[in-house]
């Protein structure tokens, strides 16, 4: 008989790209991924970024690619493709808006497979929101034989 085994791997943002290789016994895996959350400014939270889940066959030694996307900043945009915020010359905050979070993305193989959007940057102070989630991440669960 073969024992049976689930592992989940949790990997976070930092700003590079990062790598997976699929261990032996492995046959399909369970991918979670999140874009970034876009930028916040008081008053006003940025929007949040898409959440993807599927599963994907694959084979022991294959290698899962990831880029997980970053926060926006006001008015600076997210890492891995977040758009640029207004910093605003009128001298109120109320006019100014914040970064896009960057989109996560997940290769097998060197090719592309899943983009996981970021989200919105927050408009102005006048704008509200109460959305928030922790920072992007991907989330790789598996089951050995």
């Amino acid at each position: 008989t073969h024992a049976i085994s689930q592992t989940t791997n949790t990997f976070n943002f930092t700003g590079g790209p990062q790598n997976f290789v699929v261990p032996p016994c492995v046959t399909s895996v369970t991918i979670i991924a999140e874009g970034a959350q876009g930028g916040s400014i008081s008053g006003a939270t940025g929007g949040l970024g898409a959440v993807l889940t599927f599963t994907i066959a694959v084979v022991p030694g294959q290698i899962i690619g990831m880029d997980i996307g970053g926060q926006g900043g006001c008015p600076t945009p997210g890492y891995n493709g977040g758009g640029l915020g207004y910093n605003t010359t009128s001298g109120s905050a109320g006019y100014s808006s914040c970064g896009g979070g960057g989109a996560t993305e997940i290769t097998v193989g060197g090719v592309l497979i899943a983009v996981a959007a970021g989200g919105g940057g927050a408009g102005g102070a006048a704008w509200t929101c109460a959305a928030v989630r922790a920072p992007a991440f991907v989330r790789i669960s598996m089951i050995s034989v």
